[in-house]
């Protein structure tokens, strides 16, 4: 038993330490090894306790020359089995429990009982094998051993899982924990509950399903292992019941009010401080927009203007940004004769947020808050680029790929000729090049504005085999770009060498292969994703590298100065005229990025830093751009850089995404049902956290709508701080044809877990001109659900439908 004991304490203390060095050297913070290796060891004791507590004196140690043939042949069955059932639960017991500490027992329990039966089943199966004719355990342990570092082999070349950003030591050390659970309980026949009970047990407390994400890193995130216990244990010292705790690494600024966490949406000049950062939001100073500004310069640098933007590009990934591999020789080529920007950033990370931004300057929070009920389409009211050159009398073109929301987004907005060449997502560069090269023989001389868009590098990433190096989703990826470099480069040289045209290379966003965690692009604001090239070469231009900090925002503005066009205000984006045609430097330039997709976060770049901001967790992380892996968080280390960032960073997102949820929540709070509506005393409740006050069937007539638009106003209000995102379930019945309008308050702009407690909500549906249903009141159904859960309705005066899961509203008549 004691040597037992040194096992587990020895192991702890390992896994601790290498979990403690590996967060140390990625975050910055050694003085957080002690509580690492504490957490480890408390993590640790529990297996122990575990063992002797369940197994008694009946554990024989866990001495390797006691290991029998049968034991290692256990584990090399079970292990892949508890492994894929663990990964399925993972993702299949999600959101159980409005805590994670919660969700992480409940599904851990599961898994115990899955796991446990699984094993029962394998000692079942290996009963009725000889196990005389079973190979001695020095062979099995080779097999299993051989196996793993082969599996961990093949993982890391399909997936593209580089060792500095991913780790092996997690699974690692639950197939070691596995493995000496086995051991300790090895037993030469018969079946006790305790003996496999155990072990899962120990399995169970070291590694809780829901504190670690799913498959990532032991440092996933520049996060030690030991670090995610902390924020679910900070919940528990939850006092309002807001879903964060204010010690444990919960950065709760009022523990005692519920409407107060970081994430909160601010209510603008109430004197509150709601999410936690940069002090109340006060819209009633904020200047009016500023209006267009003249052009740095008068005339046109060029007749022909081309915007060329490539979908999912990598700048670390192209020669002229230093990479290795001979992926863009002909861009490379001609970059040498332009200005290269050494760091440019997208302003989102996906494309229906960059996309806008590159044609108008404005970032996401900008378009969003102009437009609150459509998502991602251009306002009327802001001009793209297109727009703006037509109306100076260019003729205007664009060919795209796989931009299949263009017309309705409003890309296509100012184009004489528009051509999607295809909504698939596939590889048509040569296409793209055919059809310019078309349209530029069409219209050879005058003013002209040609905006190129390819969709190459996007996954699916294709393998060319005059590009082949090598079948991983990384080596295809590049692949695609070099059978893009093949077809786009000819046009550039013809475009400038031929044709004297101004023309603007750039890409929407960049691509992950396991970099932080992360594969593809959208859900976060890492360099991989990021940062994007930006390649401008045209007459008057001085063939150089600027260090200043650029942003996809830049692109309209810089080029409709270069145009001798009015330069619209954009927020975030700066003419960049007088650094392209006199060298003027701006190495104090500061950019902005966020991506509200996933957890809103916010980035502030500048040519020394980048600073990354969570709103929902208010964490920090500050990396210098020498550190082009990202591997160390600065952030506490330089308080000097640390507040003049954070102080920018809060004024960047009062201007942009606080201000937009303030002006959203503004928009929807109201005092009362109004007296044309229908109030219910008392209200619809569901559960016991959202009740119906009233609602209202009516309708408006619309410029230019022929037909009258018909509406139906809810008037909801929480009654305690809503942790999950519940979406409304409404459904509706008119003459016998029915309808499913299930929606998120703002189009999801307004998530529920973030309305104000006690405040009444205007939610205001869309039910168009209603023409083509048949003549007779309308039924509507009312709910609310958050994947399988339901919010289910108190008894009241509205009847429900017979799944008890809705309310019924109606039959109204036809406003």
């Amino acid at each position: 038993m004691g040597l037992t004991i040194v096992w587990h304490i020895g192991f702890a203390l390992s896994l601790g330490l290498v979990d403690g060095i590996f967060g140390a050297v990625r975050s910055g913070g050694w003085l957080g090894i002690p509580s690492i290796l504490i957490i480890h060891l408390c993590l640790q004791g529990l297996i122990s306790g575990t063992f002797f507590v369940l197994l008694g004196a009946r554990v024989r140690g866990i001495d390797p020359r006691t290991w029998s043939s049968r034991t290692v042949l256990e584990a090399l069955l079970l292990l892949p089995a508890a492994a894929f059932m663990f990964s399925q639960l993972i993702h299949s017991l999600k959101n159980q429990f409005a805590t994670a500490l919660y969700n992480g027992l409940f599904q851990s329990l599961v898994a115990l009982v899955g796991v446990g039966l699984t094993w029962l089943v394998i000692r079942r199966l290996l009963d009725h094998l000889p196990t005389q004719r079973l190979p001695s355990p020095r062979i099995l342990l080779t097999v299993l051993g051989s196996g793993a570092v082969l599996g961990y082999g093949f993982l890391w070349w399909r997936r593209d899982l580089l060792f500095k950003e991913i780790d092996p030591w997690l699974p690692l050390a639950a197939s070691l924990h596995l493995l000496l659970a086995l051991a300790a309980q090895n037993r030469q026949r018969g079946i006790d509950w305790r003996a496999f009970v155990a072990p899962l047990a120990g399995f169970l407390f070291l590694f809780p399903a829901s504190l670690l994400p799913g498959s990532q890193a032991l440092t996933w995130g520049q996060r030690c292992m030991g670090c995610y216990v902390l924020p679910p244990l900070s919940q528990a010292f939850d006092r309002d019941g807001d879903g964060v705790g204010h010690i444990l690494g919960g950065r709760d600024c009022d523990p005692e009010d519920p409407g107060i966490y970081p994430g909160a949406v601010e209510i603008p000049d109430d004197g509150l401080d709601q999410d936690c950062f940069g002090g109340d939001l006060t819209l009633g100073n904020q200047s009016a927009p500023k209006p267009s500004t003249r052009p740095f310069r008068s005339e046109a640098l060029s007749q022909l203007v081309v915007l060329v933007t490539i979908d999912t590009l990598r700048a670390d990934h192209m020669g002229l940004y230093g990479y290795q591999r001979p992926t863009t020789p002909g861009i490379d080529a001609w970059a040498q004769q332009g200005l290269v920007f050494e760091r440019a950033l997208t302003s989102a990370p996906y494309t229906t947020g960059a996309i806008p931004g590159i044609i108008t300057g404005r970032a996401v929070s900008e378009l969003r808050s102009a437009l609150p009920d459509e998502i991602f389409r251009i306002p009327p009211s802001i001009p793209t680029l297109a727009e703006q050159f037509k109306a100076g009398g260019y003729e205007t073109a664009g060919f795209v790929t796989a931009l299949n929301t263009a017309k309705s987004y409003g890309y296509r907005r100012g184009f004489q000729t528009f051509a999607e060449l295809t909504r698939q997502y596939a590889d048509t560069a040569q296409s793209t090049v055919r059809r310019a090269q078309d349209w530029l023989a069409a219209y050879p001389t005058g003013k002209r504005f040609l905006w190129l868009h390819f969709f190459d590098p996007h996954a699916p990433y294709e393998r060319y085999l005059e590009f082949d190096f090598g079948g991983s989703d990384l080596d295809r990826y590049d692949s695609t770009i070099a059978q893009l470099d093949r077809a786009l480069s000819p046009l550039l040289r013809q475009l400038n060498e031929e044709q004297g045209a101004l023309v603007l290379l750039t890409a929407d966003h960049g691509e992950s292969f396991g970099e932080h965690g992360h594969h593809k692009h959208g859900r976060d604001l890492y360099d991989p994703v990021m940062r994007v090239p930006l390649v401008v070469r045209g007459p008057g231009i001085e063939s150089q590298r600027s260090r200043t900090v650029a942003s996809t925002l830049d692109i309209t503005p810089t080029l409709s100065s270069l145009s001798g066009l009015p330069v619209t205000h954009s927020t975030y984006g700066k003419d960049l005229s007088p650094l392209l045609l006199n060298g003027q430097q701006f190495p104090e330039r500061m950019v902005f990025a966020e991506q509200d997709l996933n957890l809103p976060q916010a980035l502030l770049g500048t040519a020394e830093h980048t600073l990354i901001y969570s709103l929902l967790t208010s964490r920090f992380e500050l990396y210098s751009t020498q550190d082009s892996a990202q591997l160390r968080n600065l952030w506490g280390q330089q308080p000097n850089v640390d507040n003049r960032l954070q102080m920018e960073m809060a004024k960047r997102i009062d201007q942009g995404p606080a201000r937009r949820r303030a002006q959203l929540l503004s928009r929807a709070v109201v005092k009362a049902v109004p007296a044309e509506g229908i109030r219910l005393d008392p209200p619809q409740r569901f559960g016991d956290r959202i009740e119906l006050v009233g609602y209202r069937f009516w309708s408006e007539q619309v410029a230019r709508e022929r037909h009258p638009q018909f509406r139906l106003s809810l008037y909801l209000r929480a009654i305690k701080p809503l942790k999950k995102r519940w979406q409304i379930a409404l459904g509706m019945d008119k003459g016998g044809r029915r309808s499913n309008l299930d929606h998120h308050l703002a189009q999801g702009n307004l998530p529920s877990n973030h309305w104000p407690a006690g405040r009444i909500l205007h939610d205001p549906v869309k039910l168009g001109s209603l023409n083509s249903f048949p003549e007779g009141p309308a039924v509507f159904s009312l709910g609310f659900y958050a994947g399988d859960a339901r919010l289910r309705p108190q008894t009241g005066s509205l009847a429900q439908t017979t799944s008890g899961t809705r309310v019924m509203l109606g039959p109204l008549p036809t406003p």
